[in-house]
């Protein structure tokens, strides 16, 4: 996927995998800082479950020719982000 004659959707679609990937290991080996870098309840489990869900799509991405299912994957994987971010925020805890 990272030939020279790569397409648009291609390189989007790499960058995507990497940055999950790389989203994913913050998420397992400094949950902390990455709650407390969003504002977030200090809850190493769930982010480390978030890292490890962000892992296996960004190598889905990464290893597989046709990548549509991976990145549907992670766009489900970011709605259930938005979902835990809002409840977070009605939380008292959360700045």
């Amino acid at each position: 996927m990272a030939s020279d004659n790569a397409t648009f959707e291609d390189k989007l679609a790499l960058g995507l995998g990497w940055f999950s990937i790389g989203l994913g290991l913050a998420q397992i080996l400094a949950p902390r800082k990455v709650c407390k870098s969003i504002g977030v309840q200090k809850n190493t489990g769930l982010m480390r479950t978030f890292g490890a869900r962000e892992i296996s799509t960004g190598f889905g991405i990464l290893t597989r020719k046709k990548t549509g299912a991976w990145l549907w994957g992670r766009v489900a994987g970011d709605a259930l982000d938005l979902a835990c971010l809002g409840v977070a925020l009605t939380s008292r805890k959360t700045r």
